[in-house]
């Protein structure tokens, strides 16, 4: 049995550049490579850029600005000659003149994510940044990565004094057999004199 895992109906398109009306099984805007890149000469011809076989960037002819809106709230920009980069970076680079270091963070001080206003800005060490926003995650209510796990409570007793003790965590229980490090300790003396008595 073939499990098919995308459309197979051909479609109708017509090309943007020599009106030739084509059918595709995906959304192609033009009917061939050649009218794709007359396209893009035309495009850099408009914009007074030289035109290179390129399709990075400006050049690219599904160019929308370049810039975008990540999943994690942030906003990147198109930098030529790197690729795309967080906006909030860029800008705070070109009010220090000089590129960040590793260690640096910029930090929002509003806490949206999307205002990269200069105002709005501030550049930190990466450690003072993760504490502050930590910080301001528990004040808005965050528990942390661990809070949603909840472990069974199991109890063992102690081979020495035979009192009883709680593990920390189910996994304790197949090898914690004492209620303390000095117990155990004893424990294992206990036995060699037992052992030395014996032969």
């Amino acid at each position: 049995m073939l499990l098919l895992l995308y459309d197979t109906t051909m479609k109708t398109f017509t090309c943007p550049k020599c009106e030739k009306i084509f059918t595709s099984h995906y959304k192609q805007k033009y009917c061939s490579h050649s009218c794709a890149s007359l396209f893009r000469a035309k495009r850099c011809k408009e914009l007074g850029i030289p035109y290179i076989l390129n399709t990075e960037g400006i050049r690219a002819y599904r160019w929308k600005g370049g810039r975008s809106a990540c999943v994690n709230g942030y906003i990147r920009v198109w930098v030529d000659g790197i690729g795309y980069r967080y906006e909030h970076r860029v800008v705070m680079e070109k009010m220090l003149g000089r590129p960040l270091l590793h260690t640096e963070a910029v930090h929002h001080i509003d806490g949206d994510r999307k205002n990269n206003n200069e105002s709005n800005l501030s550049v930190m060490l990466r450690k003072e940044h993760d504490s502050k926003e930590t910080l301001r995650r528990i004040s808005n209510g965050w528990k942390g990565c661990f809070a949603a796990i909840t472990y069974p409570q199991a109890t063992g007793k102690c081979l020495w004094c035979g009192s009883s003790f709680d593990h920390l965590y189910p996994s304790e229980a197949k090898h914690r057999r004492f209620c303390s490090k000095p117990h155990r300790g004893m424990w294992i003396k206990e036995q060699y004199k037992n052992q030395n008595k014996k032969t």
